[in-house]
Formats: C-alpha cells, structure tokens, sequence
C-alpha cells in the first residue's frame, strides 16, 4: 500500500521513529507537497495543522496514542507503538464525530477479536503495560466499588463532556450504596504532586479507601465488583475484564450498550454493540501498530508477542558479577532489566551478599569460588554464557551478543552436572502449540541459514571426486574451550583426535574440514596444520548454513554445529556430550546416563531457543523472542558486521583484557 504524503505540525511528531510506519505514512517537508496535515491530538498542533490545511484547501487529521500504547513511559523500552489516526475527530472527543465511532457504528467482528481479547486480560496488557505490582487492597470481603479518579484539567474530561459536576455526582453516589467499601483511586501524577486531583483530595467520599500507589489495573479489578469513571480508560479495560462499569462522563466506550451511562451521550451514538465489536474497533481497525523490534506495521497480536517475549525476562533483585572482564561488565547488565548489578571483589560479595542475591560467573572458570560464595552467603550462583544465536562476528573480536544464557543449575555445555537446560529438556511438558513454534523456528532456521556467529559467505562446491559418496562435515572447536574439557571423553578431545574418530566411522565417506573461526582469527587454540591428513577437504570462509547444505551427516564432540545440523536434518554422530546428545536424535558414542527421554525435533529446538536463553536488541532495548533475532541477525548479516562492532583499538584492548589478572 502506498504510503500517503503528509505535513506534521510537530517536531516531537517527527521524532517518533515509528509514528510514520504505523500509520502508512510518508512525511513530506512542505505542505504543498501533502495530501492532509496531522497534528497531535487536541494539542497546539492541531490548531497549527487545521490552519494550514485550511491555507492549503486539505484536509487536517488528528493522530493521537493507541489503547495499548507502550512499555511505560520515559524508560528504555517506551517508545510508543501505537497510535491512532482520525480524520474525523478524535476518540476522546465526544463534542463531535470520530472515525472510531465510525467504525463502532459500522459493526462487525474481526475472527481474532475474542481470542486477543482475552491475550489482552490474560498477560495483563493495558496502555502503559508499566506496573504489574499487586494493589494494596486484600480481597474478598464486602461489595467493593472502584472509583476512579482523574488529573484536573484533563482535556478528555472536558471534551468527554465530564466536568467538575460529574465528580460531584459521583461522590454524592456512592453515598446510597451505604454496604459497600469505596476504594478511590487515585492518578499518579497527583500522587507525585503533579496535578491536582478531581476526587483527590476535595472530594473524596466519606470512609473511602485512597489506593495511592501504582498496581496492575487487572490484579485491581480482580479485586472489585464495580467500576464508576467519568471518562478514564480504565473503564474500558474494566469491561474486558467482565466489570460493570458506571460512566459519569462520555468516554470513547459509552453510549454501545456495554455501560451504566449517567453523562449526556450525544444522540449519534446508541446503537447497541458487544464487547467483541467494540474491541474489534478500537484495538483492531482504528488503532496502528509498528514492530518495536524490527520496525514496520504489524498486528496487535505481535504486540502482545514482544510484550509477552519482553516480559519473560526476569533480572529483578540484587546481583553480583564475579571475575567478569571488563567487556562483561557493561553486556550483562544490559540483559538483567530492573536489577541492581555490581561487579565485586569476593570479600565484598562475602561480606555484602544476602540470601535472595545472585552471584553471576561467566561460564565455569570460577564456578567452584561461585558455588562457595553462594553457600557461605545464602545467595544463588547463576552460571552467564553467550546463546545460541549470537551475532554477525566473533566474540572474541568483541561483537556484542544478541543473546546470553543464565543458568542457576549448572551450564548446558558441562554435562558433569544438570543444568537448566537439561532441566528443562528433561521435565518440560512441551504443550501442541510450543512444538508447533518449535517446528515453526526449524523452518525459519532452514529458510534464512542463521546460525551463533554467522560468519563466512559464500556456499560450498563440493569437487567431482565427492560424487556418489557419502559427505560428512566435521566442524573443528577451541581445543581449551571449557565445552571440550568438560564434556569429551579421554580419546577424542583434540580436532586431531575428531578428525581421526570421524575417518575411522566413515572410512567412504567423503569428509569436509571446517576449522572454528576463533582458531583461523588466532584468538585460541585448536589448530590442525596437517588436516589433511585426513579430511579431503578443508573450508575456511564459508558460512556454517553452506556447509550444513551440502553435506549428508556431521561428526562432532561437543560443537553447537551438531544442534545446528539436526535443524537443517543431517545425521550427527556425537563423540562428546554435548546438550543435544542422549534425547534420540544423535548417534552418541559417550552417552549421558541422566538422559533417555526420546524428544521430538521441535522440542530441543523449542527449549534450546525459546525457554532457555533470554534475547536482547540493543538497538531499541527491548527483549525478544528467538524469531525476532533470526531477522535481526540476518539483516545485520546483509549488511555487514558494521554497527555491532566495536573500534580496532577496543579490540586490541579486549584481546589485552584477556592475558591481564581479573579481580
């Protein structure tokens, strides 16, 4: 669809990166050159708008934030993702027509509606989606009436034809209901001295209960039996949550059928509508949505998908980074959202660490001196390492990660001990729809050939001698690679030993040599200066996806090139232990006696990548899900490991960083 040409008559308009893409928009710098002009709401920009629609002879429209808005506000994470465009009016304007009462008006029932509705209520989605705290309010008890309280001067009072007098009306009320508790809450910016409340403090009902503090508006209507607003939106999402709700005002949902309406609902209105209809049309028709993630206009149920994604990411309380180089300092806080982490010395953590606390180690170089920390202190250590899909580069060449792993058991690559990964693949009742998205992410894999690093380009042409043969890819690894001292048997833990093991199983085969990046670049061991010795060829800047296509099977002792391999359906034979060995997928030649539950494809796949990492993008700092990463890394991959890089002298000084003492 063609985007339409429009004139903002506002900077902050123009600085809202996605305001254009979700309302199919094409900001142009003059107005001549515009086909309507848009302002902000009711806001001076409007005004600014209509006067130079009327000087142009187009028309002026009225964008304005959608019912489900953003993450908060004023935090990592805000940035709104939905708005409203109205060529009519404005949704709160109840002193003329909207293009939401339009298509109120209009009827019908999107097939999606019921379902998102109840997504809305179930994960708790409103328009800030900022507080999911218990309220102060215990429950059960007598018959409990919600009054809710708005900031004075608010210009959806005035035009929602509510003012002082509809306050007054509501406290003299609820006096008749003399059985129940009135709980009056009240808005936050009057708590925070703000504005000045309508209820709060003048008016407020005799015996009522003052909820001052912020809560989830769902785990607070749970807890009523009755909701009385002039125009607040939380109305509405009262009626989503199967509230009765009593209007003294005229908010966008009055007027349909589904309130108690004591305020002048204008004539226009009246035609009786369901809660389906209603939601159809404001959350599905009239309101826009832009992907905070990877931009674009999208649905609301993607919405609900990076909300649910962003949420899952627990990294309250308090924590503490034990031997973590400098470069870790500054990556692992990124991903442990509303936490308090600091990087300390083993005195100040014995010292200082509570039970509660978490102690993070990056991988297990000081696992033991975590694991004593954590017993001597009551606290938890937590075992840090990159995901499964990574970056467009190297760690060690200091690209950042787009995924990290925290484990409280063990970690997934030392299978000496359970991990939460293990954990997780062992126990986890995999439902029909996780393996459906399991399956969902093999095909996405397999579609766009993203793997951890996604280094190499390129594909693999195999010579003629390869013909009629069986091909078999073995993947070199970092020979001091903590993955290799731990989870290899004593006769295969060198690529030298690999190469030989995988000869001797496949003595037809054809056999393809990759070596690790890590080694070619130089920054660790495991090179194979005689690897031909065995291998009838060796690859070297080809991506792992081109290899794994054109190979039938993959030898292996612990590398993640194995897991990638069963995503793209090659055989893999195991001489290690890696996460994905003893589940009935690989040929392990060291078997993990905890393991023997037979999964399907979908399920490692679906606990690998979806329950066990935890995925940031950096650019807009929202957390992710595993399918909103693939298609970061691959545009990242299309243009290059630019952006994510770091400085040549930043390198220089990681790669120092390394050989330095840590505290």
């Amino acid at each position: 669809m063609t985007a339409i040409p429009v004139w903002l008559a506002s900077r902050g308009m123009r600085r809202r990166r996605w305001l254009a893409d979700a309302l199919g928009l094409n900001p142009v710098n003059r107005v001549t050159e515009a086909a309507a002009t848009l302002g902000w709401g009711r806001r001076p920009s409007f005004s600014v708008a209509q006067r130079a629609a009327e000087a142009a002879s187009i028309p002026a429209w009225a964008a304005e934030d959608a019912f489900i808005r953003s993450l908060g506000l004023g935090v990592a994470g805000a940035e709104p993702f939905g708005f409203v465009l109205d060529r009519t009016g404005i949704s709160f304007d109840a002193t003329g027509p909207s293009d939401l009462e339009d298509w109120i008006l209009a009827g019908g029932v999107d097939p999606a509606a019921a379902g998102l509705r109840a997504r809305v209520v179930a994960e708790r989605v409103t328009k800030y989606s900022s507080c999911l705290a218990e309220p102060d309010l215990p429950a059960g008890g007598r018959r409990r009436i919600l009054l809710v309280d708005q900031a004075a001067g608010d210009r959806s009072l005035a035009l929602g034809l509510a003012g002082p007098e509809a306050f007054d009306r509501m406290a003299a009320a609820v006096t008749a209901h003399s059985g129940a508790e009135i709980v009056v809450k009240v808005h936050p910016d009057v708590i925070a001295g703000r504005r000045r409340g309508c209820l709060f403090p003048d008016r407020l009902p005799p015996g009522a209960r003052v909820l001052a503090g912020d809560c989830d508006p769902y785990a607070l209507l749970a807890r009523v039996d009755a909701v009385w607003v002039a125009t607040s939106q939380l109305g509405f999402e009262a009626l989503l949550a199967g509230v009765p709700v009593t209007c003294f005002g005229v908010p966008w949902y009055a007027g349909w059928g589904l309130t108690d309406d004591l305020g002048p609902v204008p004539a226009r209105r009246g035609a009786a509508r369901s809660i389906d209809e209603v939601f159809t049309a404001a959350y599905l028709r009239y309101s826009r949505y832009a992907d905070p993630v990877l931009g674009g206009p999208c649905g609301l149920d993607r919405i609900l998908d990076r909300i649910a994604d962003h949420r899952r990411t627990d990294g309250g309380g308090r924590w503490w980074m034990l031997g973590a180089s400098w470069r870790k300092r500054r990556i692992i806080p990124r991903f442990l959202p509303s936490a308090v982490v600091a990087a300390a010395h083993p005195r100040r953590i014995r010292a200082q660490a509570r039970p509660g606390d978490r102690i993070a180690v990056w991988g297990v170089a000081r696992d033991a001196e975590a694991r004593g920390l954590a017993a001597d202190t009551g606290a938890t250590a937590v075992r840090v390492e990159d995901g499964f899909l990574r970056s467009v580069g190297l760690g060690t060449d200091l690209y950042r990660p787009g995924s990290l792993v925290f484990d409280d058991l063990g970690i997934y690559f030392d299978p000496r001990t359970p991990s939460r990964l293990e954990a997780i693949l062992g126990e986890h009742p995999f439902t029909p729809a996780e393996l459906e998205r399991g399956a969902a992410l093999v095909g996405l894999l397999r579609a766009t050939g993203i793997t951890k690093y996604n280094t190499g380009r390129g594909r693999l042409v195999l010579p003629p001698e390869a013909r009629g043969r069986r091909t078999v890819l073995v993947p070199g690894q970092v020979e001091d690679d903590a993955s290799i001292l731990a989870g290899t048997v004593a006769a295969v833990r060198t690529n030298h030993a690999l190469l030989a093991a995988a000869r001797a199983a496949e003595p037809e085969a054809f056999l393809v040599y990759k070596p690790h990046p890590d080694v070619l670049a130089g920054n660790r061991a495991g090179a194979v200066p005689d690897a031909d010795r065995w291998a009838d060829l060796v690859v070297v800047d080809v991506p792992m996806d081109a290899c794994l296509q054109a190979v039938d099977a993959v030898h292996t002792m612990t590398s993640l090139t194995g897991f990638e391999a069963l995503v793209h359906g090659r055989a893999v034979t195991c001489h290690g232990m890696p996460f994905y060995a003893g589940w009935g997928l690989t040929d392990d030649r060291a078997p993990v006696p905890r393991r023997g539950r037979a999964l399907p494809l979908a399920a490692l796949v679906h606990g690998t990548l979806v329950l066990y990492p935890r995925y940031l993008d950096w650019d807009s700092g929202w957390f992710t899900g595993p399918e909103a990463m693939v298609e970061l890394l691959r545009r990242r991959r299309l243009a290059g490991p630019t952006a994510v890089g770091m400085p040549r002298w930043r390198r220089l000084l990681g790669k120092l960083g390394r050989v330095l003492p840590r505290r």
